[in-house]
């Protein structure tokens, strides 16, 4: 398959150019887009760039004798350009790093995707976006699908969807009270955020996906006659799902399993994974994640070549990760995690994204 479109030359429905390894193949669909993809080993694929002209079948990617690449619909009407013309002989080159550029003849680019193999990250940032207190809470129980009700450690699934509600709302999180005898302990019961990351983290066993926890805490790592096993499960379906989600720009919640059997499901776990690097090289894949145990740390989930389950930075082995289902909710209004004695000024330390400094007099 052809790695470069030269002047004058079209793809059309179902053609494609590939990278040298093919693991990035660029093309142009039926419904008029033109798309590029990262190919994994097991076949599935993620999204890195599109010139978002969906919509209009039968559409053509050209390039043009000047050097300026358009999608066209069949009456001519262009739908997107890359803004190159005056760049005549430039040919699209799909390079090995994933990388779609319009390379002059000279060799200086015109124009580039700015995409990458095996690299995806957002702006989601555990100091700034996560809660400045630890999952320290305790006599916690979860009704899990297929399960029934089970003891858990915290509130990780809903300190989970909570820093999501307040990223996607940008809003930031509640701040923590540093004046408090232990400044990064959690907010008592009975405070309006532990009633909302209560809430969140029920919500977070009801939705679909919370099947997994039981349907995986059941199965073996390997394959079996019956079974693909939570290795494959994780790695060739859910990680490219996270990395298509994550170059779409959404941090996502995921499920973390360690559990053998359905009596240990309460040491599961749930975190936020706002990144994704797989260095060729050496074959270590590497999921960045803000872990609620682990506050304000960028926590690492690391797995090698050939190798079964990951390794988190922080301490401890997971078997495999899904991708949970999430529905943003709209942050309750913002309340000190404690609140300061009476008359006492206090400063709170905002994690949200503007880091503000939030001061705060009692009785105001």
């Amino acid at each position: 398959m052809e790695r470069r479109l030269r002047p004058g030359a079209s793809l059309r429905d179902g053609q494609a150019l590939a990278s040298g390894d093919g693991r990035a193949l660029l093309t142009m669909q039926g419904d008029g887009n033109l798309v590029l993809y990262e190919y994994f080993a097991s076949g599935r694929r993620a999204h890195l760039w599109d010139s978002a002209t969906a919509g209009s079948p039968g559409a053509v990617a050209h390039l043009q004798d000047d050097g300026e690449l358009v999608v066209r619909r069949a009456d001519g009407h262009v739908l997107w350009d890359s803004g190159t013309a005056g760049s005549a002989g430039a040919e699209l080159v799909l390079r090995d790093d994933g990388d779609l550029v319009l390379e002059r003849p000279d060799g200086r680019t015109a124009w580039a995707s700015g995409t990458r193999l095996g690299y995806a990250r957002v702006d989601f940032r555990p100091e700034r976006d996560g809660f400045a207190f630890p999952d320290a809470f305790a006599g916690v129980v979860a009704t899990l699908p297929g399960v029934g009700d089970v003891a858990v450690c915290g509130l990780c699934g809903g300190m989970a969807f909570a820093a999501l509600d307040h990223w996607y709302a940008g809003v930031p999180v509640p701040a923590a009270d540093p004046s408090a005898p232990v400044p990064d302990d959690v907010p008592p019961d009975g405070h309006p955020l532990t009633e909302h990351l209560r809430a969140r983290t029920d919500d977070s066993f009801r939705v679909p996906s919370a099947a997994r926890f039981a349907e995986w805490s059941a199965h073996p790592d390997h394959a079996t006659w019956l079974y693909e096993g939570v290795d494959r499960w994780c790695t060739e379906g859910e990680l490219p799902r996270l990395v298509t989600e994550l170059r779409a720009g959404r941090p996502v919640p995921l499920g973390l399993v360690r559990a053998r059997s359905l009596a240990e499901a309460g040491e599961n776990h749930q975190v936020v994974a706002y990144g994704f690097e797989h260095d060729r090289a050496t074959g270590r894949t590497t999921v960045l994640v803000h872990d609620s145990a682990a506050p304000g740390v960028e926590v690492r989930l690391t797995s090698e070549r050939d190798e079964v389950g990951w390794t988190s930075s922080v301490g401890g082995r997971w078997r495999g990760f899904f991708v949970q289902d999430y529905t943003p909710r709209t942050p309750p209004p913002p309340s000190p995690v404690r609140e300061a004695a009476p008359g006492v000024a206090s400063v709170h330390r905002a994690t949200g994204p503007d880091r503000r400094e939030v001061a705060r007099a009692a009785g105001r």
